[in-house]
């Protein structure tokens, strides 16, 4: 196979194909929340609706524990156990004593049938025998299940399934299932029981939008006749080693362990269930109230999706929400018709003039992580105690500057397309880098199957990603690798990556390598191999997967064939990064990694405390109101990736009505939206509750939008039907009473770090000291990326935008918010 270089038409097509995929899975790659994090490990996200349920007969002494149960969305829930048997593992081997999970839907308060449960879509997985991973339930003469009712005639032979009977009424019985597969499926066939009895999963609970087939969350009418969500079930079948005959199967192959699926009766018998409610999935606000249009950046996502059915209860406004990125919000706010925008930055200083000058008030605190799901692998010459973790998710990771650069410039040998010779001499990936674990030792007891040469970053454009950018170039060991000097240890930056200009906000994808193939294969390049996650909210979900979102499997049987979609890596041998805001890798479980120094004396987590310290590290911009993030000036423990979110709007341009509904919003925002919490209306985990100092400015910048817009000449009646505005209270929030005017905080205002008093945050912990100083300019010139022409090359042709994802697109006005984002 030979490496050679991609022209630029074709860098464009594969740009521009990339970027259509991304808009056909708009539905699927949504927001998501999940558990907190806690110094980047992983903990309960609502540990007061968590269950705990016991196995019975033989598996009596097993005990569930399901980290939360009610008011769950699309995310990612803990499931741990304890009282279990050793899996026997020999490498991914699952022989015996293991367990297997999947969500049903169920009007029997028992329980589910095993019809309608979501079972099978990894059928033939290598991992374990022949059948435990499949729906069939007849395996021959030589393993027959006495209790089992589906059976063939006498004498004939063949396979039966289980059917799957889907809450829309259909019945599959056979061939591929069309209401799921191994792309969108979130059974878990192979869950580890380690060497102490215990084990841990991470199960994502999906709702109707992803799981049509189960209807999770749907509104249904009750008996009372009012709509209610509808619930679903999490069904674990504990195994052991016995089979369904009454054999015992000794398990060190997949022939010698278990065969039979955990649908056969006698297994199906053994099952541990656990209700699941679910928040309401569509729109819970009044048909016909009046819709004011919102705009902003993933930074906000999270917090809009979850803030939105509580708003609409507490005005007489609808707020819809148009995912944009953040060069597009701030062109929207220069308009005729500047909503409502969620931004981090800020227009520059005296580019509007002043009858038409943005007000800008802080509604959200958190920041941008480096999400990771790295379960541990082990030498064979690793202490018998490494050995016994192998499969067990690693929570805790250390990245210094000098490393996110290398993972970004495709600088490791297993960072570009097969055959490209332009970084030989370079270890292989992250985890053999001697940079990596000088920083990370308890890595040198580990070999991965699949390493860690890269990591999920979004297509679109960011001013979080400029953030990153601006982190990495201030350390002065990252800007020495970037600009060609090597390592310590002799690694060098792929040479295609020269002379990288700093900051910026795009990720570029410039090894032009290609891997060639005989006809009819065509080449295989860089965005085969390492592609955009369409979304930070796609990169998170497919790494919680163990998704890299390869397309290099080639589709014989396609007209015409193609490289299509690669399978995600197995349970136990999972090894991604993936760029994601704190919030969405909240959701979905992820820890996230400690952001170092290269002297690695300063690591900081994301958490309460150091996105606090993060805050209070900012320097003015320049313009009143808004401060922005400075690299080299981070206080003591303060998370070098900070992000806070501003609500900015034209108050002069606004008619009385928008303005009372803008303000309205806003005294929500900094006063109960600042309570932490997972039930609508509340401050998602991921988010920090904003300063009481912040909270002030925001209730302040309310009072000036109404003050401004009820004097404005150009303010008219509003074009959109709506009552008045029935005003939030925040008293029990900490935000005050809102009285005054003015920005709030000014240039030497002073952050005070304590959360609003009715919050529930997500731990804080004393870390070292962090130093430095200095500013950075917040409009640097620099050139347009690639990536931002295939995206202006992709809205030119075909309308791409009134569709696609988050990041370049906006998400119809007209729709509800938690419509198209998944709740």
């Amino acid at each position: 196979m030979t490496g050679r270089r991609l022209n630029r038409v074709a860098r464009l097509r594969l740009f521009a194909g990339l970027f259509a995929v991304a808009v056909s899975v708009l539905g699927f790659a949504a927001p998501a929340l999940g558990v907190a994090s806690t110094s980047g490990h992983v903990s309960a996200r609502d540990s007061g609706s968590a269950v705990t349920v016991s196995g019975t007969g033989r598996f009596a002494k097993l005990k569930v524990t399901v980290s939360q149960t009610k008011n769950l969305i699309d995310q990612v829930v803990n499931v741990t156990w304890s009282g279990g048997t050793p899996t026997f593992q020999g490498g991914q081997v699952f022989g015996v004593n293991y367990l297997q999970m999947m969500e049903c839907w169920g009007d029997d308060p028992a329980g589910p049938d095993r019809t309608q449960c979501e079972y099978g879509a990894y059928a033939g997985d290598s991992r374990g025998g022949a059948y435990v991973a499949s729906r069939q339930v007849t395996y021959g003469s030589s393993l027959l299940d006495p209790l089992e009712p589906i059976k063939l005639p006498a004498g004939q032979q063949g396979s039966l399934n289980v059917p799957f009977d889907s809450v829309t009424g259909t019945t599959v019985t056979d061939g591929p299932n069309p209401f799921y597969d191994q792309s969108s499926s979130n059974e878990i066939p192979f869950a580890l029981t380690t060497s102490d009895g215990t084990g841990q999963s991470y199960f994502e609970t999906q709702t109707v939008t992803q799981a049509p087939g189960l209807g999770c969350g749907a509104p249904e009418r009750n008996k009372a006749g009012q709509n209610v969500p509808r619930g679903c079930w999490l069904v674990i079948v504990p195994r052991d080693n016995q089979e369904v005959d009454g054999t015992t199967r000794r398990g060190v192959t997949t022939q010698t362990g278990l065969l039979s699926s955990p649908l056969s009766m006698s297994n199906w018998n053994q099952r541990i269930v656990v209700p699941l409610s679910y928040q309401p999935v569509g729109s819970s606000c009044s048909i016909g109230a009046a819709e004011r249009a919102t705009s902003g950046d993933e930074q906000i996502t999270e917090a809009m999706t979850q803030w939105q059915p509580a708003l609409c209860q507490h005005t007489t406004a609808v707020y819809g929400y148009s995912q944009l990125t953040d060069d597009l919000i701030r062109q929207q706010l220069t308009a005729s018709d500047p909503g409502l925008a969620f931004l981090s930055r800020p227009l520059p200083a005296g580019s509007t003039s002043p009858d038409k000058k943005p007000l800008y008030a802080p509604v959200a605190l958190s920041g941008l992580a480096i999400a990771f799901n790295v379960e541990s692998q082990s030498s064979f010459s690793a202490p018998s105690s490494v050995q016994q973790r192998n499969g067990t998710r690693i929570t805790s990771l250390n990245l210094s500057p000098r490393l996110v650069a290398k993972l970004l410039t495709q600088s490791y040998r297993d960072g570009v397309v097969p055959g490209a010779t332009d970084v030989n001499g370079n270890p292989a990936d992250l985890t053999t880098d001697p940079d990596f674990l000088a920083l990370n030792p308890d890595f040198k007891a580990l070999t991965f199957s699949s390493g860690i040469a890269s990591m999920l970053v979004p297509l679109s454009p960011s001013d979080a990603t400029d953030e990153l950018w601006a982190w990495v170039n201030a350390d002065t060991g990252a800007r020495a690798f970037l600009d060609g000097k090597p390592d310590p240890w002799g690694m060098k930056v792929n040479p295609n990556y020269a002379n990288l200009q700093l900051p910026r906000d795009d990720y570029p994808k410039d090894d032009p390598a290609c891997q060639d193939f005989p006809a009819p294969q065509t080449p295989l390049c860089t965005l085969d191999w390492f592609p955009y996650a369409s979304t930070m909210h796609a990169g998170a979900r497919a790494a919680g997967r163990g998704d890299l979102l390869l397309r290099t499997t080639w589709n014989f049987g396609g007209n015409p064939a193609t490289w299509g979609p690669t399978p995600a890596q197995p349970e136990g041998q999972r090894a991604v990064l993936a760029l994601a805001d704190v919030a969405t890798a909240t959701r979905d479980g992820l820890p996230m990694a400690s952001l170092c120094d290269d002297t690695g004396n300063d690591c900081v987590a994301p958490n309460n405390s150091s996105l606090l310290a993060g805050a209070a590290s900012m320097a003015p911009s320049g313009v009143d109101g808004v401060v922005v993030p400075v690299p080299s000036g981070l206080k003591q423990g303060a998370y070098p990736i900070t992000t806070l979110t501003y609500a900015a709007t034209v108050p002069s341009e606004l008619s009385v009505a928008e303005a009372k509904d803008y303000a309205a919003l806003l005294r929500y925002a900094a006063g109960p939206g600042q309570a932490t919490g997972n039930e609508p209306g509340q401050l998602p985990l991921g988010y920090v509750p904003l300063p009481q100092a912040m909270q002030q400015q925001t209730l302040a910048a309310a009072d000036s939008i109404l003050a401004v817009a009820e004097h404005s000449p150009s303010a008219s009646p509003s074009p959109v039907a709506g009552g008045e505005t029935v005003t939030v209270s925040v008293g029990g929030s900490g935000g005050g009473s809102g009285s005054g005017t003015g920005s709030g905080l000014g240039p030497t205002a002073q952050l005070s770090a304590s959360p609003a008093p009715s919050a529930r945050i997500f731990t804080a912990s004393p870390l070292p000291t962090a130093t430095g100083s200095g500013t950075r300019a917040l409009t640097a010139a620099r050139p347009l990326g690639g990536v931002r022409y295939v995206l202006l090359f992709a809205l030119l042709f075909g309308g791409i935008a009134a569709a696609a994802g988050p990041g370049l697109t906006v998400l119809s006005r007209s729709n509800r918010l938690s419509t198209l984002l998944r709740r």
